[in-house]
């Protein structure tokens, strides 16, 4: 059963558990609901509020990450110089979202960079310790879909 009021809409489920959706919380284009339909044959539900029209889908499932075939990752500029303000890595891929570190030659992690979809990682040219690292030979190790790679950076100041 759902309900709706100025502050949102409520599912209640068998079991006695409820679910709150508000703008806050979901694509609600608002929180003051007018009326409410469910359509009996796709359980599609309807939501008419003070802003306009909402879809919710209570069987949708979105679409997974399409796993890359391979991973290429090309770091550049290389040689990078790093400045007072630190420096930016572009990382071309063929995957979606790209996350990985920089190590040092010996392996040791020198600083993570999350997820990123735009290609570019600002790095400050510190260790995760917040010390500055010195100029020389690093690896990018990226991975991206359950696959991994490494690339080498050289780095100047």
């Amino acid at each position: 059963m759902w309900a709706g009021s100025v502050s949102g809409l409520s599912a209640f489920h068998p079991g006695g558990r409820t679910e709150s959706f508000t703008t806050h919380n979901s694509p609600l284009s608002d929180d003051e609901v007018h009326a409410i339909a469910v359509d009996p044959t796709s359980g599609v539900v309807w939501v008419a509020t003070a802003s306009g029209l909402n879809r919710y889908d209570p069987f949708y499932v979105p679409p997974t990450q399409p796993v890359p075939r391979t991973l290429h990752v090309q770091v550049y500029p290389n040689p990078l110089l790093l400045t007072g303000l630190g420096a930016t890595l572009r990382l071309r891929s063929d995957a979606p979202l790209v996350q990985g570190e920089v190590v040092d030659v010996t392996g040791r992690r020198v600083r993570r960079f999350g997820a990123t979809a735009s290609g570019q990682v600002f790095w400050d040219g510190r260790a995760e310790d917040g010390s500055l690292v010195e100029p020389g030979v690093y690896l990018i190790r990226a991975e991206a879909g359950g696959r991994q790679t490494i690339t080498r950076l050289v780095l100047l100041r």
